[in-house]
């Protein structure tokens, strides 16, 4: 009796292996246009560093805007909220140096340029 349970669950599980094996899509073609070109978060664009900071400052430069507007300052607070958005604007990204320039540095020295 125990060995034909055995079968009989090896049996679903296979068939059910199998079924979500024919249920998937096909791998050609994923993540790309009917003309081949990516999608989504993956376009050629979004890939350049250079252009996905300059997105992300003004996406930043927008969301401050909008969330100055509504928090409706005074002249008291506004000297605050520009202190805020000095120390909440991140620094521009830096290039990185390649692996024989960082060999060369100290730990120290190398934890500071990251």
């Amino acid at each position: 009796m125990k060995l034909l349970h055995k079968h009989l669950l090896a049996g679903v599980v296979a068939l059910g292996l199998g079924a979500s094996a024919m249920a998937m899509p096909p791998a050609s073609g994923d993540m790309c246009n009917p003309d081949g070109a990516p999608q989504g978060r993956m376009r050629a664009e979004r890939m350049d560093p250079a252009k996905r900071a300059e997105h992300m400052q003004a996406w930043m430069a927008k969301r401050h805007a909008a969330l100055h507007d509504k928090l409706k300052l005074n002249d008291e607070q506004e000297i605050a909220w520009k202190a805020y958005i000095a120390n909440a604007t991140p620094p521009a990204m830096m290039q990185r140096m390649n692996r024989a320039d960082m060999q060369k540095l100290s730990a120290p020295e190398r934890m500071e340029k990251m």
